[in-house]
């Protein structure tokens, strides 16, 4: 009886030994389970910040690009007028209608046409502007022009010279002759040769 007694009592400490290794297990890995999610939700909510910020971002730069142009209407943005009006129109360094028809010849050869004006203006001397909704480059000021008209291949002659602001469409760089018209103060040039040779 004693020893059956004696093992009744070491099978209860060894049970509740086992009993109290399995409640500090499970509260271990219970531990364990919320450390791990509070670091899983930690991580998502890391991740999913820098993407809201990135994407804001992009909405903002999408809006900023269609933002319409009609907003600078009345800014004096300095821009220069695209290569081709450049090459078919402007030349600071002309000074005479002779200049000019050569100009004109010359430019007929690689962009044939009717007539040709051709202004007396530097490139950077442009600024931004609307027009009747439309966006175009124009002169800060009015310049001298010389408006060259085909007779045939190799013969032009000039057939008005002035003063007038240079205007051209931004997209294309197009001559808006229209437009220019408007602003014109024609002059006899000849006449102006006249009077500069008095003054000397």
């Amino acid at each position: 009886l004693i020893l059956l007694d004696s093992l009744l009592q070491e099978n209860h400490i060894i049970m509740n030994i086992f009993t109290i290794i399995l409640i500090l297990g499970g509260c271990v890995g219970a531990a364990v389970l919320v450390f791990y999610l509070c670091l899983l939700i930690r991580n998502c909510g890391g991740q999913n910040y820098p993407d809201d910020i990135d994407n804001n971002d992009e909405k903002r730069d999408n809006e900023r690009v269609s933002e319409p142009s009609v907003r600078y209407e009345d800014e004096r943005r300095h821009v220069q007028p695209i290569r081709s009006a450049i090459r078919k129109h402007l030349h600071p360094t002309c000074n005479s209608a002779a200049e000019a028809v050569k100009i004109s010849i010359e430019r007929n050869k690689i962009d044939p046409t009717e007539m040709n004006t051709v202004f007396k203006v530097q490139p950077s001397d442009f600024h931004f502007k609307m027009i009747n909704g439309e966006e175009v480059v124009q002169s800060n000021m009015k310049v001298e022009y010389w408006k060259c008209k085909k007779i045939n291949e190799n013969q032009w002659k000039m057939v008005e010279y002035g003063e007038m602001i240079a205007i051209f469409r931004k997209k294309d760089g197009h001559f808006l002759s229209r437009e220019s018209n408007k602003t014109r103060k024609r002059r006899n040039q000849n006449r102006n040769r006249n009077r500069k040779n008095r003054r000397y």
